[in-house]
């Protein structure tokens, strides 16, 4: 099958739009224009800002690459929908859209992976050389997302959506970090969020069903967002492990019920109750003060 020249102009002007990209890059780098925008995805609040030298620079390298993506997303669209019969311009664009074509050991899932680390790879190098910050998360979360080819290759897909969930939590937690641009509280506790249930999302809907397998794995992932949330400070991860916890115990007392042992499961939580209504009217002013110590921290948490 031959490509025609509407396709063919489409290929190369997405190559050139890749490659100005990077060159502009360099320009914002030597003319230390890094800072012209200093928030995302607008700059200075606007959609058009100022025009000083700086700012003009760091927003024209910014509509370069907006330009390069859409010509991009536009390339996989036109590809799959006109070239879907040919496998050279299929299989490195079918993994999301046809899933069935990137199964155990086949070519989609191999070439998708590779071609997702590579773009990671490149995107870190221009962020780290032409201080570009958004492409290091770019990179990131492409990066990752080859995991979810990878799972597929190995027959895990239960498991495929855990590396690019893994990929958003990391770039939620960083961006708390980030200088060159800000990022409301909100919308970084909203990336990780979203990132923790592309993670548990799966072992959350079948420990529901009373798969027990998966209730063990949710505890697993429960206790380590939990932990996570405490050495990260993130109220995300933290509720994220709670919750998840608390979905297993209440799981697993609906299957000692459905079991027969119905009596044995409201036992249990009787006596769990009491003993913490004991501890705390036995420490009633210990507890007071610690529950406001710990919603002062939490507070101070993202």
């Amino acid at each position: 099958m031959s490509f025609g020249p509407r396709y063919r102009a489409l290929v190369y002007l997405t190559l050139a739009l890749s490659f100005l990209v990077v060159v502009w890059g360099g320009v914002v780098r030597v003319s230390g224009s890094g800072l012209g925008c200093p928030d995302w995805p607008l700059c200075h609040g606007q959609f058009l800002p100022g025009l000083d030298t700086a700012t003009r620079i760091e927003w024209f390298h910014r509509f370069l690459a907006i330009v390069a993506g859409l010509t991009l997303a536009a390339l996989a669209v036109w590809t799959l929908v006109r070239y879907r019969g040919d496998r050279r311009a299929v299989a490195g664009l079918a993994g999301f859209v046809f899933p069935d074509r990137t199964g155990p050991s086949s070519l989609g899932a191999s070439l998708s992976a590779l071609a997702l680390l590579i773009t990671g790879g490149v995107l870190w190098l221009d962020a780290r050389t032409f201080e570009f910050r958004p492409n290091l998360y770019l990179a990131l979360i492409g990066a990752t997302a080859a995991g979810y080819f990878v799972a597929r290759d190995l027959r895990l897909e239960m498991w495929e959506l855990v590396p690019p969930g893994l990929g958003v939590i990391a770039c939620g937690i960083q961006l708390r970090q980030e200088k060159a641009f800000q990022v409301d509280h909100w919308i970084r506790q909203l990336i990780v969020g979203a990132g923790l249930g592309l993670v548990m999302g799966w072992a959350a809907v079948f420990t529901v069903s009373g798969d027990l397998w998966w209730l063990v794995a949710l505890l697993v992932q429960g206790a380590l967002a939990a932990g996570a949330g405490i050495v990260l400070r993130s109220r995300v991860l933290l509720g994220g492990g709670g919750a998840a916890l608390a979905l297993v115990s209440l799981r697993a007392l609906l299957t000692v019920a459905q079991a027969g042992y119905l009596f044995i499961a409201f036992g249990t939580v009787a006596l769990v109750l009491l003993a913490v209504a004991t501890a705390l009217a036995l420490s009633r002013e210990r507890s007071l003060a610690g529950a406001r110590g710990l919603r002062e921290q939490l507070a101070q948490w993202d």
